[in-house]
């Protein structure tokens, strides 16, 4: 059962959102194909700005350097 976070981009939000839910197993900048298969029966999911009502038509690059975040998680 993992916590994923999907769509924070400010600090503030992130730290709202780990201390109701704890910090985060998985984080998602966006929700595309890529974070809905990673989500499993039991997974709780975090949106940043409420659910969305479509998963993104693109698949994020995680493994580039992420200029979308102004901050670092912890």
């Amino acid at each position: 059962m993992a916590v994923i976070f999907v769509g924070f981009r400010s600090k503030e939000s992130y730290d709202s959102a780990a201390r109701i839910f704890g910090k985060p197993d998985i984080i998602s900048v966006t929700y595309d194909a890529r974070t809905f298969t990673d989500v499993e029966d039991g997974d709780t999911v975090v949106f940043a700005k409420g659910t969305p009502k479509h998963i993104d038509k693109y698949v994020f690059d995680d493994s580039m350097e992420d200029k979308y975040l102004k901050f670092r998680f912890d």
